[in-house]
């Protein structure tokens, strides 16, 4: 079944302003039966510094959740289009997330789990997907190297996937986001260890099997200049469909014209 398990919509701080209905559109014209749209949560008050290119204001819920079931119905029958959140594991605010989760109360079909953030200076928390240039402004400083940064990713990703196990009310699909976006500009920031990036990779597939989590085998790092390749590894793919975990294909699309993307590179990594 073609299934593009993680995209976005005209919610997005940071994406397209299309509608929703022409991701819609680019999914069948894709060949997709299955469409899930995956916006981002709200974020607490001053979690980052600026929220507003983040995510939604929680505000915003009710009207995005009346958005994407309207263009479910609307497609009813020639694309089943699925009501998702992408949730950010938020360290130390575990409750956030489950009144998020309580606010949708029933309407959820997908939660897409993602780490975007590591704790930085004086307990703040960044971002180290925005731009290299934030990276090694706020985010480096307060680590010191980049293995020091990438074991606290990984860190942060073991603890997103217990914590499914503290947020009540998830659906059945569950998965973790985009596993490997630290990767997102290894070509433009200091090196780092392969080897143990890979070793921590193997370690979280019996967590993953453990909790429930499937993966999002996401794409977007094909289209990211300085990363340019699937943001999982084929060995922990391997490893993960040996253990039974779920793997869901995600494009990650910000825009219509990115629904679908690097379908066939993702189908090759399943084989």
């Amino acid at each position: 079944m073609k299934w593009d398990g993680h995209t976005h919509s005209p919610f997005c701080r940071h994406g397209s302003t299309a509608p929703l209905e022409q991701y819609a559109m680019a999914a069948i014209a894709h060949g997709c039966v299955r469409l899930s749209v995956t916006e981002h949560a709200p974020l607490p008050p001053h979690w980052v510094d600026d929220a507003a290119l983040c995510a939604m204001d929680v505000g915003e819920l009710d009207a995005y959740i009346a958005c994407v079931q309207r263009v479910r119905e609307q497609y009813a029958g020639v694309l089943d289009v699925c009501v998702g959140i992408e949730l950010d594991y938020l360290s130390g605010n575990v409750g956030f997330m489950e009144n998020i989760v309580h606010r949708i109360d029933g309407a959820l079909h997908d939660v897409i789990v993602s780490v975007h953030f590591v704790p930085g200076r004086n307990g703040t928390m960044r971002c180290i997907d925005y731009t290299p240039e934030y990276v090694r402004t706020h985010v480096l400083p307060a680590y010191g190297t980049m293995d020091r940064l990438v074991e606290a990713y990984y860190d942060e990703v073991e603890q997103a996937i217990a914590s499914v196990s503290m947020v009540s009310g998830l659906p059945s699909r569950v998965r973790l986001g985009h596993v490997e976006v630290i990767d997102k500009f290894r070509a433009v920031l200091p090196p780092y260890d392969r080897a143990y990036c890979d070793e921590r990779l193997l370690r979280l597939v019996p967590m993953l099997a453990h909790y429930g989590v499937g993966i999002d085998l996401n794409t977007a790092g094909l289209r990211k200049p300085h990363c340019q390749r699937v943001y999982a590894t084929q060995s922990f793919v391997d490893a993960c469909r040996k253990a039974d975990v779920p793997i869901v294909f995600g494009s990650d699309a910000h825009d219509p014209s990115e629904v679908a993307y690097g379908w066939d590179v993702a189908m090759l990594m399943m084989q």
